[in-house]
């Protein structure tokens, strides 16, 4: 078996990752249109970024979030969309 990989680029990711996560809670916990919207924007901005910088975990994250996106903003402006 084969020593593991793990460089400062790994451990930042993983920071990373952890702490938008928790930020994302952090937005969805009082929740209000404004918020959700930026808090997506947000998500878009730091997927761009990942991408660029080649962060596999954080792109994969992400990448879950962008790939649902339609569905949730349908969700959350359903209110407004009628």
């Amino acid at each position: 078996m084969g020593a593991l990989n793990f460089g400062i680029l790994d451990a930042l990711d993983i920071l990373i990752a952890a702490f938008l996560l928790y930020q994302i809670y952090r937005l969805l916990r009082g929740t209000s249109a404004i918020r959700i919207l930026l808090g997506m924007v947000a998500i878009y901005l730091l997927y761009s970024l990942v991408q660029l910088l080649e962060m596999r975990l954080l792109s994969e994250i992400l990448g879950s979030f962008m790939g649902a996106g339609l569905i949730i903003l349908i969700i959350v402006f359903q209110q407004e969309i009628r």
